[in-house]
């Protein structure tokens, strides 16, 4: 599932309340989804397009992988099942298939918050008073997803 068929343009410009026949912008509304989506990932870890993913060791300290969800079997099924595979796998690196199967799966809220970052930067980023292109309040909602370590 590709991140345009996560949010797709039709339903994209129907948030934005764009005409369907008003077209000189798909290009750019077509790359904000991708960036906001990858934004989103980046920032909870939570990823929304399902694909294989390589992880490399980190001072040969064992791989911490924090993306949610994990599809691929772990060595530990056990840190599987808390969507956080943290091990002292010996290799340089290991592949994992991540990401959610199924646009159902992915919660709302995220994609809620990828089509407020979507707006914001269609309306507001040629404005001179605007000085955070990411909404506090979409940070708020993002961080009840993030995937951090407490210590």
């Amino acid at each position: 599932m590709t991140y345009n068929e996560v949010l797709p343009l039709d339903v994209v410009k129907n948030y934005l309340r764009i005409d369907s026949d008003f077209t000189e912008d798909d290009n750019d509304i077509e790359r904000m989804v991708r960036s906001s989506l990858q934004w989103i990932e980046m920032y909870t870890n939570h990823i929304v397009s399902k694909r294989d993913k390589t992880y490399h060791a980190a001072m040969c300290k064992g791989i911490d992988v924090w993306d949610y969800p994990i599809n691929s079997e772990t060595p530990d099924d056990r840190c599987r099942q808390l969507y956080a595979l943290k091990s002292n796998y010996s290799g340089m690196s290991i592949t994992l298939n991540v990401g959610y199967e199924t646009l159902e799966e992915i919660p709302s809220a995220l994609l809620d918050a990828a089509l407020q970052i979507i707006k914001v930067w269609y309306f507001e980023a040629e404005k001179q008073s605007n000085t955070q292109l990411i909404p506090q309040a979409v940070k708020d909602v993002l961080f009840t997803y993030k995937r951090f370590i407490a210590c």
